[in-house]
């Protein structure tokens, strides 16, 4: 091969390598929205995940206020795996407030929950009772823990007798 070749074939492999090069940027995940300072664009995805066992031909949706959103609108959410209900809002800059409801009539009861841009919220809503019950299981099985035929206590190193004690230790 000729010099002049070589320089050639040279060149073509740099050129090549330039046109097909683009500087890193790593983008982040979710919606893009705003362009924030220096340019950059910013995330202002955000996701609530709605528990509830809302049962066949029922729906959950969301109503949002702030950054745009007013609650009158509902957002839809999509039905997953384990009765938990997926909807993506757009937090915009700052958090906003969010409340399910079900089948776009009831609201959940107790206060707001807020999210904000980035964020994945859980929620566990009540929709139709104001009351419910605690039931203490103290038998119970963890092949994990390992702990057949103990008290859920008993793991912590508690006595029984020491809960609800008004009394300092010494």
């Amino acid at each position: 091969m000729s010099i002049r070749a070589r320089d050639v074939a040279l060149y073509l492999c740099v050129a090549v390598l330039m046109g097909c090069s683009t500087p890193f940027r790593s983008e982040p995940r979710g919606s893009i929205g705003e362009i924030g300072e220096g340019g950059s664009a910013m995330v202002t995805a955000a996701t609530v995940l709605v528990h509830y066992p809302a049962g066949s031909g029922h729906r959950i949706t969301l109503r949002c206020g702030g950054n745009g959103h007013d609650w009158n609108t509902g957002i839809s959410a999509t039905w997953t795996d384990g009765d938990v209900w997926r909807a993506n809002v757009d937090a915009g800059a700052s958090p906003i407030a969010c409340k399910p409801l079900f089948d776009e009539q009831s609201w959940a009861m107790g206060p707001n929950w807020t999210v904000a841009a980035g964020q994945t919220v859980d929620v566990w809503p009540w929709f139709f009772h104001h009351a419910g019950t605690i039931q203490q299981i103290t038998s119970w099985h963890s092949q994990i823990l390992g702990n057949d035929g103990h008290h859920p206590f008993d793991l912590l190193g508690i006595q029984s007798g020491m809960l609800g004690s008004t009394s300092q230790p010494s």
